[in-house]
């Protein structure tokens, strides 16, 4: 029960100011919504640490937690929500496999007859373990990615992960837009290079001309550019362009088809690595989501 008992004290603090925030918005200006959620379960895993052999599989029984409360505040031209989680997991007689986390998600977005300025993001502390994988939940908006805990091994080491992407988007013309967007990750581990992991800062951005072909799609020509800076390996600049096709029918039917090309420049981090290669990367996409 430890690593559950720490999931709960550790964002005592945090949670409280925020709330107090929250409660300060002019209450004749937005309407502020609480909405707690909490989860309690139970698991059986017949190979909780991924052994690649059945002789040194482990079978374990655990007790999940997940608890959040989100703070929504509505106005006339915009939303704002800050959502405070904690998950864990404990595994009574395996300690070693115990994980917990703690998350900030926040969202805001302002908009007005011409514009429309957003910004999400989210901060984590979390434990690379099995209960922490990727799953097959859409975060972001269809073809586009998000960073998370993307495991490659499991370790027993703890993340810290800071990541925001504000986007803004201005209707020049009744056919013609500008979109700029931009992204920033920062990540660090307490074990540095336990499991192949390394700290890193990675910083985008993108500035497009979309054109409304039709009234259900649209053209957008996007030039980009990233800076990818690890603490260990090779740095990487990177710039490109590509073009993509939208199709919008509604919020619930919707597609994409992009191609583009980007160049990236490597350098090394370290006086001790050789000096690196340049590379040129085409790249394609498709997808929907319709229901």
């Amino acid at each position: 029960m430890s690593a559950i008992k720490e999931v709960v004290r550790r964002p005592a603090y945090s949670g409280i100011v925020l709330c107090l925030c929250i409660v300060s918005i002019d209450a004749g200006a937005a309407e502020v919504q609480f909405n707690p959620r909490v989860e309690v379960g139970a698991s059986y895993d017949d190979n909780a640490n991924l052994a690649g052999t059945g002789a040194n599989k482990l079978k374990t029984f655990g007790e999940d937690v997940d608890a959040r409360l989100e703070m929504r505040a509505i106005e006339p031209t915009g939303e704002w929500r800050l959502t405070p989680a904690v998950d864990g997991a404990a595994y009574p007689g395996h300690s070693e496999l115990d994980s917990n986390g703690e998350f900030l998600y926040f969202y805001g977005d302002e908009h007005g007859p011409r514009y429309d300025a957003s910004a999400n993001g989210y901060l984590s502390s979390q434990s690379l373990m099995k209960n922490y994988l990727p799953t097959a939940a859409l975060g972001g908006g269809l073809g586009q990615a998000e960073p998370g805990a993307t495991i490659g091994n499991l370790a027993s080491n703890r993340q810290n992960l800071g990541y925001i992407d504000p986007a803004y988007a201005l209707q020049m013309t009744p056919r013609r837009r500008l979109e700029l967007n931009a992204s920033f990750v920062d990540a660090s581990y307490n074990h540095e290079l336990k499991g192949g992991y390394t700290d890193y800062t990675n910083v985008s951005g993108s500035a497009a001309i979309v054109l409304q072909a039709t009234q259900t799609g649209s053209l957008a020509l996007r030039a980009t550019a990233a800076n990818f800076q690890p603490h260990v390996g090779f740095a990487a600049n990177t710039y490109g362009f590509e073009t993509e096709w939208n199709g919008h029918f509604s919020q619930t039917k919707q597609y994409y088809v992009r191609l583009g090309v980007e160049r990236s420049n490597f350098s090394r981090v370290s006086s001790a690595l050789p000096s690196g290669p340049s590379a040129t990367t085409v790249s394609g996409g498709i997808g929907t989501h319709w229901t």
